[in-house]
């Protein structure tokens, strides 16, 4: 499969957009709601809520890119583990050490091994867990969604992923009234319909893209509708105006319909421009997943330096975040990419 040039584009701005939402999140837990600098924030940080999703989408495109009848199994669970549960366990125990280094607890290997398995140690983790339990069922994705019609298909996975997503620990609770299930956020079932339209993206690929082509005026109206509806819902919510009862309903529309509007703009913008034959774009898109598992840690380490120079005011201090995490994940990554290059390169003419 080559790689498409528009899914290069929205990968690197996923990646990006996701450190932005973890730099955001102090503003946001310590403005004042009612004021105007709040706002400021809240609406670029609300807006950004799509991209986990559209990672999940993006995994499911690229898997049915592939045209093949039938898969190697054994290389592709392999790789899978190569390229990203070897990679997420070693950041599990490297974040572990750095916490109980600095005595946020001390060590215990059966804690460890439950972060591992259950990807709470840091808030980001929980993409990962979600997204190997997508490629555990490889096999099912590749047998159902070639059978069954598209739209079907996609119905059943909304009904799934709004039922289970909202509803799950309080069905649970239905017949367990003293199990009190928190990891929602770490099943399949809430993604499902994200995964399931990337699949079919992939399936049919070149006839989405003409589909895109020929609604571009339907796809920038429905975006804009539930930008605004999304953004003025979720911050008189936010805020204590009103309570939003059916917010989920309206930020699932709000994700899908971006993805959309994104993926389009990427077509456009990778068959009209250069940009992914930009050397930074490519190390990015290539170190995405490395920028993605890091960057929360070096949040963590910028945190603890504010504090211990005194950096408290709320403007400023978000500031220094956004440029040193940017900077320090950004730059690093990229350069133990090309080094890993150079090793490889190495390796291969001797």
């Amino acid at each position: 499969m080559n790689k498409k040039n528009e899914i290069t584009l929205m990968n690197v701005l996923f990646c990006l957009i996701v450190i932005f939402i973890h730099v955001s999140s102090a503003p946001i837990s310590l403005l004042n709601k009612q004021s105007l600098q709040f706002a400021a924030v809240f609406i670029p940080w609300r807006l950004s809520s799509f991209v986990v999703y559209g990672f999940i989408l993006l995994s499911g495109v690229k898997l049915f890119l592939k045209k093949e009848d039938k898969i190697n199994y054994k290389k592709y669970y392999s790789t899978r583990f190569t390229h990203i549960v070897l990679p997420y366990i070693l950041w599990v125990v490297v974040y572990y050490i750095y916490f109980c280094q600095h005595h946020y607890f001390e060590f215990h290997i059966v804690d460890l091994i439950k972060y591992i398995l259950i990807g709470n140690l840091s808030s980001h983790f929980y993409f990962v867990i979600a997204i190997i339990q997508f490629y555990l069922l490889v096999p099912v994705w590749r047998a159902w969604f070639r059978r069954f019609h598209p739209m079907l298909t996609i119905v059943i996975s909304l009904l799934i992923t709004s039922l289970f997503g909202q509803f799950l620990p309080k069905m649970i609770l239905v017949f367990f009234p003293n199990f009190n299930f928190v990891h929602n956020d770490k099943l399949f079932t809430s993604y499902l319909v994200y995964w399931t339209i990337g699949c079919f993206i992939g399936l049919y690929y070149d006839t989405f893209k003409t589909i895109l082509k020929e609604n571009r005026s339907l796809v920038s109206v429905f975006f804009v509708f539930s930008t605004v509806l999304n953004i003025s819902f979720s911050y008189l919510n936010m805020t204590g105006k009103k309570n939003i009862p059916f917010l989920e309903t309206i930020q699932m529309m709000y994700v899908l319909s971006t993805i959309i509007f994104i993926y389009m703009v990427a077509v456009k913008l990778a068959e009209k421009t250069k940009l992914t034959e930009l050397k930074l774009i490519q190390l990015i898109d290539s170190s995405s997943y490395l920028i993605y598992l890091s960057h929360v840690l070096v949040l963590i380490v910028v945190n603890e330096y504010l504090l211990k120079f005194e950096i408290t005011g709320i403007a400023i201090s978000y500031l220094f975040r956004i440029f040193f995490v940017y900077t320090i994940t950004v730059s690093a990554c990229v350069a133990w990419r090309l080094l890993r290059t150079k090793l490889s390169r190495r390796h291969l003419q001797k």
